[in-house]
């Protein structure tokens, strides 16, 4: 319990500290501005995917296997990959300078910002795999607030796209300094041939899939700047990221306590138990998304006139309900039907899916964009998610099955938020703040009761007085 309400503090803060900075992001740079950063960021982020999260993946799949004194040959092994691939990247770099000078400055904050993200990336991994809860909390609070301070003095001076990515550096680089894992630069042998042919089996296809999914992330922003411009670009994603990142980060929370217990189970050949942990999962992700998915959709005028800059508000609502249920569905492919894959390690058929989705996507786009506008961009993300969340659920049952979530409890919620929604579109209340804060009250009133109801949230109530109300961990199957 104590290393969930860690993780959840260290997924929370984070968030809190994106959405405000993206919010006051808003108001302080011309749209211009804010989509030039996010071209960048779509850069380091998607090379980051390619490059180096799949060491972070294959850290997470296989670090349990060993032993204390094995854990160091498989770490250094890891790190040993990580090193060819900067200098390999370095390479890369430098012959496109060399053709194209005047890039550098873009280049060389790129790929500092690249080094210190998947250094800090896979030093957070290591304190997860320690159990290190608390310094895992500790450098992504400290990230945050660095973040917050720097990002918004800087941008708020020199209103320019490079003071967000030096802040991001920044932010990263204090908390990795503090609380760097003892596995980061551990002694003993640098490189391990058995370990290395598991890695890369496991780890190639994963870059894949990882790079992917990425691609499926951003590819619409990289494509809106292509075909209509910064401008647009700017406006599509802080819609895009506002929504997304409100669902997407009780999905990482849920994923990081969660992902370890099945792995071990897996492990330990313990299937009664799994099957029950995968329905939990299941459970708890669908369960969760669809809550905060109906929130936001019945508050969107609201959150956007507080949390959006105007010229960004009428793109921010015309594509929130696809960037929503496209989250929902990715978060419930990726987070539980892709277990099926991770545990037979067949990151293979995952670089399948996640490349047809890609394809698609950038297809659509191609195709429409330039002709319909960045709507096009939000229809191609949910057809894509939709079809990756079919193919997991049905090249993934033939790997090793996992039980499907109640589906039955997301009716529920959304027979509720419709009912919400009609009463409050009879309501009219012009003050923004008085009006989000009825809509929250109520939200939160009959959610709790439905989830009361069904016995996901347990009170006992003995001798006929209320003693004690506890949010249960486990999600009734």
């Amino acid at each position: 319990m104590k290393e969930t309400i860690l993780y959840t503090i260290a997924r929370f803060t984070p968030s809190v500290a994106n959405f405000l900075t993206l919010s006051v992001f808003s108001y302080l740079l011309i749209p211009e501005e804010l989509g030039t950063y996010n071209v960048v960021f779509a850069g380091v982020m998607l090379s980051n995917s390619l490059l180096f999260q799949w060491l972070r993946v294959t850290l997470a799949r296989y670090i349990h296997k060993y032993d204390e004194s094995r854990k160091k040959d498989f770490t250094n092994t890891i790190l040993y990959f990580g090193r060819i691939i900067l200098v390999s990247t370095l390479a890369v770099i430098s012959i496109i300078l060399y053709y194209n000078p005047g890039e550098i400055y873009v280049y060389l904050l790129g790929f500092i910002w690249l080094i210190i993200y998947s250094i800090y990336d896979i030093n957070l991994e290591l304190q997860r795999a320690s159990l290190k809860a608390v310094n895992y909390a500790k450098s992504e609070l400290i990230r945050s607030i660095i973040f917050i301070v720097i990002s918004i003095g800087l941008t708020y001076y020199y209103r320019s796209y490079s003071a967000i990515v030096i802040s991001y550096i920044l932010s990263q680089l204090v908390p990795l300094v503090i609380y760097r894992d003892k596995y980061l630069l551990v002694s003993g042998s640098v490189f391990n041939k058995e370990d290395s042919l598991s890695i890369l089996k496991y780890g190639i296809p994963l870059a894949l899939m990882l790079s992917s999914s990425f691609i499926n992330n951003v590819i619409d922003k990289l494509l809106i700047a292509e075909f209509l411009g910064n401008k647009e670009a700017g406006l599509y994603s802080v819609g895009y990221d506002l929504y997304r990142q409100a669902i997407w980060v009780p999905f990482l929370i849920i994923n990081l306590t969660n992902f370890p217990v099945l792995v071990k189970l897996y492990e330990d050949k313990n299937k009664e138990t799994l099957l029950k942990k995968l329905k939990e999962n299941g459970n708890t992700l669908l369960i969760v998304a669809t809550i905060i998915c109906s929130i936001l959709f019945i508050s969107s005028q609201e959150i956007a006139n507080l949390f959006i800059g105007k010229p960004y508000r009428n793109s921010a609502i015309m594509i929130m309900p696809y960037i929503l249920v496209s989250t929902i569905l990715y978060g419930i492919s990726i987070f539980h039907y892709n277990n099926s894959f991770q545990f037979k390690g067949r990151t293979d058929k995952l670089a399948y899916i996640y490349v047809t989705g890609s394809v698609l996507k950038i297809g659509i786009n191609i195709f429409f964009l330039q002709k319909y506008g960045i709507i096009v961009a939000a229809y191609s993300t949910v057809i894509t998610y939709a079809i990756i969340l079919i193919f997991s659920v049905y090249f993934g049952k033939k790997e090793y099955h996992i039980p499907h979530p109640n589906y039955s409890y997301m009716l529920y919620i959304l027979l509720i938020s419709g009912l919400l929604y009609w009463v409050f579109i009879n309501i009219h209340i012009k003050n923004t703040y008085l009006s989000l804060l009825l809509k929250l009250i109520l939200c939160s009133v009959f959610y709790s009761a439905f989830l009361i109801k069904a016995n996901i949230i347990r009170i006992a109530i003995p001798n006929g007085k209320l003693k004690y109300s506890e949010l249960i961990k486990k999600i009734n199957v």
